[in-house]
């Protein structure tokens, strides 16, 4: 978050619009805490990694066993 604040608070103005920036800046503890709420744990990023290494091999034709 910190390093996207950064980049946008630099480019105010000149890649991006600085009303648009002044108004996320006002906000931004809401963006955190909306990320905060709906992040994920380790547990759950461990299973949707397995998920994705199974999709993968299901569809170059490795395996038929449906991915679940």
């Amino acid at each position: 978050h910190l390093d996207a604040v950064v980049i946008m608070t630099n480019g105010s103005g000149k890649h991006f619009d600085a009303d648009i920036i002044e108004a996320f800046i006002d906000i931004q503890d809401e963006f955190l805490e909306i990320a905060n709420k709906f992040s994920d744990d380790d547990e759950s990023n461990e299973k949707k990694a397995i998920y994705l290494q199974r999709a993968m091999a299901n569809s170059r034709g490795s395996s038929t066993e449906a991915v679940k």
